[in-house]
């Protein structure tokens, strides 16, 4: 009797099967969210890539680009410099963001308007609803101050999360947008701004004074309730400081913290009732 040999790469395809089936049985079980990032690239890589392991090429692509949304944010340019990307997972990969905002804005129906501090937290609110993980989002609109774009650009554990300022302006200026918002989260600590958060604030605007970009505010979400940078009087200052740099009368060592008083509004569910809650964020 003649017996067929098992050949080796049978083996392997069976072994990457099982391990997809698996893969799949645990996000059965949990949430999304629980799972480690370069889980979640995996399981995406799983529709476009039919065949083979494509876990190293996961870990590969968060090593590159320092994280999962950076790897959704990269072009395709970047992503097929990356060994193992094609051009259908490059394409597959920039452009799943977009494909999310359309489903973002199809779900609302109509884009809504953020023309005050209550309207900003109203919308960021739904965002960071039950988000157990630091968040940020960048959120462009149009001259009538409608929402254009939204976008989380980075996200992370909740004491440290990566954020590069030219990721912001590159989609400030993709989506033809003169006024941005930034608003992240603090899930474990309390809403007020770390010397991180006052650097990176400071660098957003000094690189959007470069690009005629406006920063209207960078809200920060914390478990006691929700900072403003502008309700605190300290964006004012960044941006005069910001102004000197570009016109050459400082230098970037002078854009120190601003002093003032810190407000912070109350809880995001009960913000109708804060004492700000109506000023402008573009005046």
């Amino acid at each position: 009797m003649k017996i067929k040999e098992k050949r080796i790469d049978d083996d392997d395809k069976n072994l990457h099967n099982g391990h997809r089936k698996r893969a799949r049985e645990i996000l059965s079980k949990t949430s999304i969210e629980n799972l480690p990032p370069h889980n979640v690239l995996e399981l995406m890589l799983f529709n476009v890539i039919p065949r083979g392991d494509v876990n190293p090429l996961a870990h590969r692509l968060i090593n590159e680009f320092g994280g999962f949304s950076e790897v959704l944010n990269a072009s395709v340019e970047e992503l097929r410099a990356i060994r193992g990307v094609g051009p259908r997972t490059a394409d597959y990969l920039s452009t799943f963001v977009e494909f999310m905002q359309f489903y973002f804005f199809d779900k609302l129906k109509e884009r809504p308007q953020i023309r005050n501090t209550s309207e900003a937290i109203a919308f960021l609110g739904e965002l960071f609803k039950s988000l157990t993980k630091e968040h940020i989002y960048v959120i462009c609109l149009d001259s009538s101050k409608r929402i254009k774009h939204v976008q989380c650009i980075a996200d992370g554990d909740s004491v440290s999360i990566n954020i590069r300022v030219k990721d912001i302006v590159k989609i400030a200026e993709k989506q033809k947008s003169g006024d941005v918002i930034l608003a992240h989260n603090h899930p474990e600590a309390k809403c007020l701004p770390s010397p991180a958060d006052d650097r990176l604030t400071k660098a957003v605007i000094t690189s959007f004074s470069l690009h005629k970009i406006k920063l209207l505010d960078h809200f920060i979400f914390g478990i006691d309730g929700v900072f403003s940078y502008r309700d605190a009087g300290v964006l004012e200052t960044y941006y005069t400081q910001a102004q000197k740099f570009v016109h050459g009368e400082s230098t970037p060592n002078a854009l120190k913290g601003a002093g003032g008083e810190i407000k912070v509004l109350p809880k995001f569910d009960v913000i109708a009732g804060a004492k700000n809650a109506n000023s402008k964020p573009n005046e």
